[in-house]
Order: structure tokens, then sequence, then C-alpha cells
């Protein structure tokens, strides 16, 4: 568009130069007038237009922030909620296992620790699910291996069984090795 009023306007001031004195020279400077109202007119639309694109723009950015940071909160809110239920489980498995040591009573607190996992697994990352279910492993693995060799003494895996639940136990209690 300023391209096409440029080349009228341009084509208008050669035509006024080249005319002599008189009427024709005085209709040829009407088109550059006209070439740059219309560049005035058309600039002024542009910068319209483009302060309405920015206002929508603000406007978008502002409710995605606001939707977001409301979903931050949310799920902030939702995370310290499943740490609080969580963390109060793990305490009591542990305490289980310390008073206890390598017990069945810890199969218990496995099936409970992966309940609360599931019930806020909508908030939880894929990398918090992968190490709490190692850990919530860890401890069915101990108590499912007590039940084992405490119920069937002549096991043949037996030695093999409880060198795992001593090894898992180890772990689970912060020693490297038992």
């Amino acid at each position: 568009m300023y391209v096409a009023l440029a080349t009228v306007f341009v084509l208008s001031v050669a035509a006024y130069l080249i005319f002599p004195g008189g009427t024709m020279r005085d209709l040829a400077a009407i088109p550059a007038i006209g070439a740059l109202f219309s560049a005035l007119f058309q600039i002024l639309r542009d910068r319209l237009a483009h302060e309405r694109a920015l206002t929508v723009l603000g406007l978008q950015n502002s409710f995605a922030i606001g939707a977001m940071s409301h979903l931050a909160n949310v799920a902030f809110d939702k995370h310290v909620l499943f740490c609080e239920e969580y963390v109060l489980e793990m305490s009591s498995a542990l305490t289980t296992l310390f008073r206890r040591g390598p017990h069945r009573d810890a199969l218990p607190h496995a099936n409970a620790l992966f309940g609360i996992r599931r019930k806020w697994s909508v908030w939880l990352t894929p990398e918090v699910q992968r190490e709490l279910e190692r850990f919530e492993t860890a401890i069915r693995t101990i108590g499912i291996n007590e039940r084992l060799v405490s119920d069937y003494p002549g096991l043949e895996q037996r030695q093999k069984l409880i060198e795992e639940m001593y090894t898992l136990f180890a772990k689970v209690i912060g020693e490297k090795e038992w």
C-alpha cells in the first residue's frame, strides 16, 4: 500500500515539475496531496491495529499468567498435602523397621505408601513416582522375604532371601551395607 502511494506521490511531483505554470501544473499536484493524506490515514490505521493487537496480547498474557499462577499454587498445595501424608506413613514404616528389624509388618506399610502415591499420582512427577516406587518395593520385598523365611524354614533359597532382605533393610535405614 505504501509503495503505491509513494509511486503516485513521485509521479505527481514529477508531473508538477515538468508542466509549465498554469492549470495543468496545479492539477498535477492534487494526486500528490491525496497520496500524502492517504499515507497519513494508513499510518494511523496501522498504528491503531498494532495497539489493539498489543492490548489483546497483553490481556491474553495476563490471563495465561493468572491461570498458570493459580495452577502452580494448586499443584504446590496438592504436593504439600501428599508429602505430609506420605512422610507420616513413611515415618511409621521406618519406626516399625527400626523396632522389629526386617519383619513382615513392613508389608502393610508398603501397601499404605503405594495407596497414598496412587491417590496423589496426578500431582506427582514421573521422576518422583519412580523414586518412591523403588522405596516401596524395597519395603515390600523386606516384608515378603521375612514372611517366606519365617513361614517356610526348609526353603531352598532361604539364605539368598535373608541376604536380600538384610541388604534392602540396610539401604532403607541409610546404611551402605549390612
